[in-house]
């Protein structure tokens, strides 16, 4: 009362022969099949090599609004110093006036990146839709 392995399983000394290569031939079909499926994408490991900026002579300097963020956080409007908060009132008002102007923004290196990027979203939300950032020429 065993098991029936059949004929084919049972060699001539009573011991038991069972042919692995299609298992192992199904393990390779997998394997293969798994690794041209797979994906390996790294986002954090695209190669960029970013451009280098010329300085270009700046365009109608005077009509450009210029809003300067110190390290501390706080803002000038020109020399004049305001708040977040006076800010959406003089974006509007300064975007009526001057239409081909844009906002240049003088961030210190050290201030957050938050307080600019709340300078322009309130910039945007003005309409004023130029917007650029202030920097010195670096040495190569």
């Amino acid at each position: 009362m065993g098991m029936n392995f059949g004929a084919d399983a049972i060699e001539e000394d009573g011991t038991f022969d069972i042919n692995i290569t299609p298992l192992i031939d199904i393990v390779f079909l997998l394997l293969i099949f798994f690794m041209v499926s797979t994906t390996f994408d790294n986002p954090n490991s695209i190669g960029v090599k970013l451009p280098t900026a010329q300085r270009n002579a700046p365009q109608n300097e005077s009509e450009n609004i210029r809003i300067t963020v110190q390290e501390d956080g706080s803002l000038y409007l020109g020399k004049e110093a305001v708040t977040f908060a006076e800010l959406d009132a003089r974006f509007a008002e300064l975007s009526k006036k001057s239409e081909q102007g844009r906002l240049v923004v003088n961030a210190d290196e050290a201030s957050t990146h938050g307080a600019v990027v709340r300078v322009m979203d309130i910039a945007k939300r003005n309409g004023i839709d130029k917007i650029a950032i202030a920097t010195k020429p670096g040495t190569e």
